[in-house]
């Protein structure tokens, strides 16, 4: 669980820093890979902090409509998760 979570802190440190120099597919691609990783943690909250980084990550590129999708999508997963454990 250590590990998940030293992990997950560098694929949003990663994805926040390609954020930041405008590198934004590679920026999604970091945070899609945390989501996985968050998933794993069974963490409510920082599944859906994970959710909204990736959401905003679409914005930025001027895909709202992915966003609005991934966003609905994961948090009905989310609360499907949440259900079963």
């Amino acid at each position: 669980m250590k590990d998940d979570r030293s992990q997950e802190q560098i694929l949003e440190s990663l994805a926040v820093i390609h954020e930041v120099m405008g590198a934004f597919e590679r920026s999604i691609e970091y945070y899609e890979q945390r989501l996985m990783v968050v998933r794993q943690l069974a963490d409510p909250k920082l599944e859906q902090q994970s959710i909204d980084s990736l959401k905003n990550a679409y914005c930025a590129i001027g895909e709202f409509a992915k966003a609005n999708q991934i966003d609905s999508t994961e948090t009905a997963n989310s609360i499907e998760t949440a259900n079963f454990n």
